[in-house]
């Protein structure tokens, strides 16, 4: 009877550490340290090939005093004041890109039609795919007496852009372009321009 007794109390003491052992195995667990993720760099940006690499003026020179037969000298002067305020800060955002790497930047033309003698506002939303005057930060005049583009080329000499500025005077469309890269023959002073160059 005692052996009885005895199995009985043995039995009910480990039924009693049943639960205990449960609890115990619930219990959270010391998080184990999980290793960091390997850094990925971003890609290494191919350099301009020496032989194409645009060469960028650090700044434009301011306009200069000339006579241009059929162009009313005062309002020469107010449209190359525009077309130097938006190069000073396109040939500075053009080096910063072309230090890091990226594409030269080509943007339409600031008005819808060239401006007349009374000059016109621009329009900073008009854009090339997603670059516009706007997202490139350019600060245009808020009237301006000639619109300008930058059209960017790729050709046998190498890259570069090239500045245009179009005005219209007594009905008749006039234009200036100025390179800023290899290909020296795109720069030209203000001239009657064709139709298809003043709409580009």
């Amino acid at each position: 009877m005692r052996r009885l007794i005895t199995i009985i109390i043995v039995i009910s003491k480990l039924l009693a550490l049943i639960p205990v052992a449960r609890a115990q195995d619930q219990q959270p667990t010391t998080p184990t340290a999980e290793s960091l993720p390997t850094y990925t760099p971003y890609p290494t940006y191919t350099p301009w090939p020496t032989a194409t690499a645009p060469v960028i003026a650090p700044d434009p020179a301011p306009p200069s005093p000339r006579s241009i037969d059929g162009l009313d000298n005062s309002l020469m002067e107010r449209a190359d004041l525009d077309l130097y305020t938006v190069q000073l800060q396109i040939e500075r955002l053009q080096s910063q890109r072309v230090a890091n790497r990226a594409e030269l930047l080509q943007l339409p033309t600031t008005h819808a039609l060239p401006p007349g003698e009374l000059g016109a506002a621009p329009d900073p939303s008009r854009r090339v795919g997603i670059d516009s005057w706007y997202s490139a930060a350019i600060d245009l005049p808020l009237m301006m007496y000639a619109s300008v583009r930058v059209d960017v080329y790729d050709g046998p000499q190498g890259v570069g852009y090239v500045l245009v500025a179009t005005m219209v005077q007594r009905g008749e469309v006039w234009a200036r372009r100025v390179n800023v890269g290899p290909e020296t023959r795109r720069t030209r002073d203000w001239h009657l321009a064709p139709t298809d160059e003043a709409e580009k």
